[in-house]
């Protein structure tokens, strides 16, 4: 009996150390945007195990971003990441993230093959994928463009440092 209560102590503790991931990604405040990007980018290397081939390039002084600026930066590379991958079999992507005094740019590129359309939201679930992350844009004020061709998808963020007036 213990040893059962052992092993379903440590599952909960697993899943509630994901969970708060999800919540704060983990090292953000610790680490920084462009560390905890990089620490991304190596998880997904990792995962992949070769399949796909990964770039991120970080500018500019990311690590000075207001709070929910570095937090929405992070969420929404992360959702392009597990779009291009799961969603679209990308075999190569790219990613690069510009901070300048005005404001924060995203562009994450990738060649994968899958309809943008069909990664944007599943019926019955909120605040997740494309919609999500469109969602997220607008309420910083930002501009969100996402191109695709037979080349693959881009998708282009923009996110000012200081929001507009209303």
């Amino acid at each position: 009996s213990a040893e059962a209560i052992h092993r379903s102590t440590a599952h909960l503790m697993d899943t509630l150390q994901s969970l708060l991931g999800r919540l704060r990604p983990v090292g953000l405040d610790e680490f920084g945007l462009a560390t905890s990007l990089q620490r991304m980018v190596d998880d997904w290397r990792q995962r992949s195990r070769g399949s796909c081939d990964w770039t991120l390039r970080c500018t500019g002084p990311l690590d000075t971003l207001p709070d929910d600026l570095g937090v929405s930066a992070y969420r929404i590379v992360q959702e392009s990441l597990t779009n291009a991958v799961k969603h679209g079999a990308a075999r190569h992507v790219q990613v690069h993230v510009a901070c300048s005094d005005e404001a924060v740019s995203l562009r994450i590129q990738d060649d994968g093959r899958q309809a943008v359309d069909a990664a944007v939201q599943p019926p019955g679930r909120s605040g997740h994928g494309l919609l999500g992350l469109h969602e997220r844009v607008q309420a910083l004020g930002g501009q969100v463009h996402i191109d695709q061709d037979a080349q693959g998808h881009r998708l282009s963020v923009w996110l000012p440092r200081v929001p507009a007036s209303p």
